[in-house]
């Protein structure tokens, strides 16, 4: 069981209230690895128990940041891509719009002399 997993499982245990009746819920075989289950006597004393809670709470803290900043990030990149796509149906719809009008407005070639006729 590696160092994370056991933060995590104490989290846990703090959250659901710890040991009740000899049983942490939710951890099976492994609370003994977290508590003295069954014991008349605890391994940690109060204060090593507060500065638990605190760097829990600090991790927990700079989780939520680096999930905001993720979050951010990703709604950033999908506004930008969904404004490219808006912008690029409009570009479309004007070129729509006004490519004929603009192609009527060009001047004629001059009768009887095709383009691809070379003087002799």
């Amino acid at each position: 069981m590696n160092l994370v997993s056991l933060r995590q499982s104490k989290a846990y245990m703090d959250e659901v209230g710890g040991v009740k009746k000899a049983c942490i819920y939710g951890l099976g075989s492994q609370a003994a690895f977290y508590e003295n289950v069954g014991s008349s006597s605890a391994s940690t004393t109060q204060s090593q128990d507060c500065d638990f809670d605190t760097r829990v709470k600090e991790h927990v803290q700079e989780m939520k940041e680096e999930m905001k900043d993720e979050m951010r990030e990703e709604l950033c990149e999908e506004m930008k891509h969904e404004m490219q796509l808006e912008m690029q149906e409009q570009v479309d719809n004007i070129l729509q719009e006004y490519l004929p009008i603009l192609i009527a407005g060009l001047p004629k070639p001059p009768r009887g002399t095709p383009p691809f006729d070379t003087p002799n």
